[in-house]
């Protein structure tokens, strides 16, 4: 609406603008800049006798509607353009009051807040909303439980003096050594896992005092005396099955125009002990008689030494051939010492564990924000 009005008031402009004009007849106005203007038109012609006087300057007194509608036009766009200007002052004095109101009164975002506190008998450690959503280092993901009871132990070492900066700098070094990693890998790792280098070194110590300490309160007390692992063997006896120490051979065609050829060929070197220089040779392994597909039950009835017939596969011929085999027997004590002895451990642990536990909830209070 304000683009139409202000083309009309130039448009107006313009008529007005010819009314002013020589009105000398059959006169033309000068070239201007190379714009040839046509003569005026006499419009006193057209006006009513008793509208004029006559004199020298022909003064109007009344206007023409056309030069009354084209004022009321300019009008009304001065208008329009005065309330324009007054409504971007309005703008513009509200986006100033805004941008100081910000600035005495500036947003504020939040970063983190605390979710959970723990009050130790040594010292405070509180848990941040940041940190819940935070890996391990381990590569697990850590719930709010698992991180209360890491600060109630890391407090608990405080006492026992095993904070020792040495020790995580030859753990760093350890690590680098053992995975072939630069320092800067190693920062790399801990941002990964959201932490800072520093946060990442804490992270590690903070681990390390853990297991130590675990060790010292739980793991050391947890012993089980050889008479009950030996009463528990006599009393579970477990038989190891039938098993088989194998080399597997594979013989890629020679030439695939008589595979039949190629069959008797391979079956004649094996007969005659000859080497196939060719052939691909397995490492040795041993299988259990349950474990044996199907088309693989012939192993059971091989003697040792022996090697099985060709078996057509894709790209050349499987064999098989059978080191040693073992029946199946009792497993003997040596053998399950390892396995028992875990087994019996497990409930103590969990015993000491929990009474551990127990006492480091009556020594410290958590509080939780969330």
């Amino acid at each position: 609406m304000l683009n139409k009005n202000l083309f009309i008031l130039l448009f107006s402009f313009v008529v007005i603008g010819s009314f002013a004009a020589d009105k000398t007849k059959n006169k033309q106005r000068p070239i201007d800049a190379g714009i040839v203007e046509a003569p005026v038109k006499d419009l006193d012609k057209n006006l009513p006798k008793d509208s004029v006087q006559d004199s020298e300057n022909k003064v109007l007194t009344e206007k023409p509607a056309a030069i009354k509608e084209n004022d009321e036009l300019i009008e009304k766009a001065g208008k329009e353009w005065e309330l324009v200007e007054n409504s971007q002052k309005i703008v513009k004095n509200k986006l100033s009051a805004e941008k100081e109101a910000k600035i005495k009164n500036p947003e504020l975002f939040l970063i983190d807040k605390i979710d959970t506190v723990i009050y130790g008998p040594e010292e405070t450690s509180i848990i941040a909303k940041s940190d819940l959503d935070k890996m391990g280092l381990d590569g697990q993901k850590r719930t709010k439980d698992k991180m209360i009871f890491e600060l109630q132990v890391y407090q608990d070492a405080k006492k026992y003096n095993l904070m020792d900066e040495k020790l995580v700098d030859k753990y760093i070094e350890a690590i680098q050594t053992q995975q072939n990693l630069s320092l800067n890998d190693i920062k790399k790792m801990f941002y990964e896992f959201g932490y800072t280098y520093e946060e990442g070194r804490e992270q590690l110590a903070m681990y390390n005092i853990i297991n130590q300490l675990m060790d010292y309160k739980v793991r050391s007390k947890v012993i089980i005396p050889e008479k009950e692992v030996r009463a528990y063997y006599d009393a579970n006896p477990v038989y190891l099955e039938e098993a088989y120490n194998l080399q597997r051979i594979f013989v890629p065609f020679e030439s695939q125009a008589d595979l039949d050829e190629e069959r008797i060929n391979i079956e004649s070197k094996i007969k005659n002990g000859e080497a196939m220089p060719y052939a691909d040779y397995s490492e040795y392994f041993w299988v259990e008689k349950p474990e044996l597909a199907d088309d693989k039950k012939f192993i059971s009835s091989m003697l040792p030494n022996s090697i099985s017939e060709p078996v057509l596969i894709e790209g050349g011929f499987e064999l098989f051939k059978l080191i040693d085999r073992r029946e199946r027997q009792l497993a003997s004590f040596d053998q399950r010492y390892r396995e028992i002895t875990d087994l019996l451990r497990e409930p103590l642990y969990d015993k000491l564990f929990d009474e551990y536990k127990e006492s480091l909830i009556k020594d410290s209070v958590v509080v939780e924000l969330e």
